[in-house]
């Protein structure tokens, strides 16, 4: 019983590991769950050679229910080797045009996951870093506790 017990178990991790799509996922917490202007949420990868293609790119965002607007801008720096760089403007919606956020809640935060970027092809292998800043020109500072980086292979 008990080698039947521990061969399930080995089973399900070794199932389990070959089922995760997430290739990295990392959070930024920001100081008092408030995203200021000035903070730049930085995520460096490390994409090696087999890793390189059919990628998707997700930003979670995890917001206080006061966030007071229904959408969000992001200024993206993806900068990599030999002097890759590209910037990126994205306006996210976190609520529809009733005001109702999307994403999944639970009591006053939102957890809402965007795909910023679908069967992405990185041209060489090497460490990537994203930087990302807040471009919400009427506010300093907006109840944004984290901002997730999520690159998940499509396979």
């Amino acid at each position: 019983m008990k080698k039947k017990a521990i061969l399930f178990i080995i089973t399900i991790t070794i199932l389990s590991l070959a089922c995760k799509k997430n290739f990295y996922e990392k959070y930024y917490s920001f100081k008092n769950n408030v995203w200021d202007y000035h903070d730049t949420a930085i995520f460096k990868v490390h994409i090696s050679p087999e890793d390189t293609s059919d990628l998707n790119i997700y930003f979670n965002i995890r917001h206080h229910t006061l966030y007071p607007y229904k959408n969000l801008w992001l200024f993206v720096n993806i900068s990599g080797p030999e002097n890759i760089s590209e910037t990126d403007t994205i306006n996210i919606f976190l609520a529809d045009d009733k005001g109702n956020f999307k994403g999944e809640g639970l009591g006053d935060i939102w957890d809402y996951k965007y795909l910023f970027r679908n069967n992405v092809k990185f041209k060489l292998p090497g460490d990537y870093t994203f930087k990302i800043t807040h471009g919400m020109r009427d506010a300093d500072k907006i109840p944004v506790m984290e901002l997730g980086l999520i690159i998940e292979k499509n396979n």
